[in-house]
């Protein structure tokens, strides 16, 4: 059974749902790293805190970023193909009418 809404691909084939498996899969495995950085760190491996500080806190916006920007083009390019049906509808039914005046 296909679940697309009559317009391009399968919802589980989409990069949007992709970006979203990653970001998951992210969310999971990056506490897994900060613990293991602490651990670092309060064994006295890693001295200045600060700097890990600012690369996570980039990293993270960074990630942000990257998943708002690929979601905001996919939803632009959705929001066009459903004005482009929209209007092929529109004017699939203006010229039925116009077929059944004449």
């Amino acid at each position: 059974m296909s679940d697309t809404n009559g317009v391009g691909k399968p919802g589980s084939e989409t990069s949007e749902y992709k970006t979203t498996k990653w970001a998951m899969l992210a969310s999971t495995l990056l506490p897994v790293a900060a613990m293991i950085l602490e651990g670092l760190s309060d064994s006295g491996m890693i001295q200045n805190k600060f700097w890990l500080a600012i690369i996570g806190g980039a990293t993270a916006t960074l990630a942000s970023l990257g998943y708002t920007f690929t979601r905001g083009k996919i939803k632009a390019a959705e929001s066009i193909a459903f004005a482009h049906v929209a209007a092929a509808r529109d004017q699939a039914e203006t010229h039925s009418k116009q077929d059944l005046d004449s």
